[in-house]
Parts: structure tokens; C-alpha cells; sequence
């Protein structure tokens, strides 16, 4: 894989690829650095919950842009505001909660940047129509499979027990 921004360039705000699905914009493509790195930018709506999960392959870094969420990164909780960047080193668990009433956006950076396509397989079978939720489930538990990614519903509670609201749980990453 050869770089295909072999002299530099500018990604604008607003700019970037869809990410059909997930309401998000790939804004550094795997390409771009010879599967380097990834980076998107995602939006997690308020209650949105990225439950307690683990990747095998790659390092992540959130960077919150607006709004708040609530993480836990290896059993430490803490509250990332505007700026703050959440490090997620291959091998730690890791969640995200909105607990906010108002979206957060974040950008998230991984290396190497291996997920490009499963994010884009991920937004598909979300925004797939006439599946039924049994196969949908089947097929994302798969795609995390493919993808060395472990998700640990018995850490649930911990993160929950953190706010008294409830989240939506929502199966991707946008992190």
C-alpha cells in the first residue's frame, strides 16, 4: 500500500469520507499512510453507551472536540471534556458513555489503521434493512471476531454504576 498524499494536504472541518451508518466522516483514510494510521470523526448522541471492550491489534486515541463523555479505560473512570485526549493502548479495555443531553464529537485515531474497513462493514449492517436483529447480532459479533475485538459485557455495571442514567447501549467503537 503506497501513500496517496505523497506531498501533504489539509483535511477541512466538515470534510472527509462517509461513513455510511455510523454518522461518521473518515478523515485520514489507511491509505494515506501506508496503513498507518486511521482517523475518523464521530459524533456519540446523548445516553449513547460503547460498551467495555478491548482491541487485539491497535492502539486508539480519542480526542473529545465538543460536548463530554464518560470513559473507563482499564477500570479507571474519568470525565474527558472538550480537548482532552483519551489513550487507549491494544490489549486495555476501554468504554464511552454520553451522559451529557447534548451530542459529543470526538475524533478517533488508531494505529495501525486496520478498522478502516470494519467500520465501513459496521455501519453497513447497521443501516441494513429487512435483517433480522438475531442475524444482524450474529453478523457483528463476527465482524468483531474478524477484527480482534472482544467485547466484555461483565464490566458493564461497573461504568453504569459511575451515573445514575441508564444508557442506550450502542455496538460499535467510535472508539
Amino acid at each position: 500500500m503506497k501513500a496517496m498524499i505523497p506531498e501533504g494536504s489539509i483535511v477541512q472541518p466538515g470534510a472527509g469520507r462517509v461513513i455510511a451508518g455510523l454518522g461518521a466522516l473518515a478523515k485520514v483514510s489507511a491509505g494515506t499512510f501506508d496503513g498507518r494510521v486511521f482517523m475518523f470523526e464521530g459524533t456519540i448522541e446523548p445516553g449513547a453507551f460503547i460498551p467495555p471492550h478491548t482491541h487485539t491489534h491497535e492502539d486508539e486515541v480519542s480526542m473529545v472536540l465538543s460536548g463530554a463523555m464518560t470513559v473507563d479505560v482499564g477500570g479507571q473512570l474519568w470525565t474527558a471534556e472538550p480537548g482532552a485526549l483519551v489513550v487507549k493502548p491494544r490489549g486495555v479495555h476501554h468504554s464511552m458513555w454520553n451522559h451529557t443531553d447534548v451530542p459529543t464529537r470526538v475524533l478517533e485515531v488508531f494505529t495501525p489503521g486496520r478498522l478502516e474497513p470494519y467500520f465501513d462493514a459496521l455501519g453497513e449492517l447497521f443501516s441494513a434493512r429487512g435483517v433480522e436483529e438475531v442475524e444482524r447480532q450474529r453478523a457483528i459479533i463476527e465482524l468483531h471476531t474478524k477484527y480482534g475485538i472482544i467485547y466484555h459485557p461483565e464490566l458493564v455495571s461497573e461504568v453504569v454504576a459511575a451515573d445514575g442514567r441508564r444508557p442506550h447501549l450502542v455496538v460499535p467503537e467510535g472508539s
